[in-house]
């Protein structure tokens, strides 16, 4: 309940009362000292964790937003600009066959054919599309309230090791795929490729939500 100091003899009264209860004098509206050394650290604190709560949810969004984007986008292509490789298995490109100028030009588009690489792109583009969609819908729910730090967290993790996995095992499928088939391998995989926005993309904003989540869980434990 709000007091009121009397000015007089310093006794502290109701805030509706109209004279003092103990020398009678006329109250006034001035708040006492505590009020005034309180409410405003109060408003202070209370506005400092509601700008930082907007800035975890900021980041996730940014995040979830660039995750949804990497997956449309090219996650590798070839040194020449010739061979563009997406997360989930679409590969397109252009091959030349044939010796100096008798030569022809093959373009080719589709799922990559070997079903064990075609299954590790699906499972890890999967992993970062059902990240990117919780990380999306916590938003929401953190906007309204609700705590959503730890979900942010687990979900930039998941996308994190999901696009690390993909490179790394890319690296070490292709080349035992052809030599499956009975060919040689010269080079590696990230040594005919460089990664594109398909996984950079994915990492920064596995980063950006990962970010979100301990800002988060920070404001919520203060």
């Amino acid at each position: 309940m709000d007091e009121l100091k009397c000015l007089e003899c310093g006794s502290i009264n109701i805030s509706s009362a109209q004279f003092c209860i103990q020398c009678g004098a006329k109250l006034d509206n001035t708040p006492t000292t505590s009020q005034i050394s309180q409410k405003p650290s109060e408003m202070i604190k209370k506005s400092s964790q509601f700008n930082t709560s907007k800035v975890a949810w900021i980041l996730s969004l940014v995040g979830g937003i660039l995750l949804l984007i990497s997956l449309t986008t090219p996650a590798a292509y070839s040194f020449t600009g010739s061979a563009y490789i997406w997360m989930w298995g679409l590969a397109v490109g252009k091959v030349e066959i044939g010796y100096f100028f008798d030569t022809k030009t093959y373009t080719y588009s589709g799922f990559i054919t070997d079903i064990r690489i075609l299954t590790v792109c699906l499972i890890c583009s999967a992993l970062v599309l059902i990240s990117a969609i919780i990380t999306l819908v916590k938003v929401n729910s953190s906007k309204k309230g609700s705590s959503s730090g730890i979900t942010w967290l687990i979900m930039g993790l998941i996308s994190f090791i999901a696009v690390l996995l993909w490179m790394i095992l890319m690296e070490t499928l292709i080349e035992f795929s052809y030599k499956s088939y009975g060919y040689e391998f010269s080079s590696s995989f990230w040594g005919i490729f460089r990664p594109g926005f398909g996984v950079i993309g994915v990492f920064i904003g596995s980063a950006l939500i990962i970010a979100g989540g301990i800002t988060d869980i920070v404001v919520r434990s203060t």
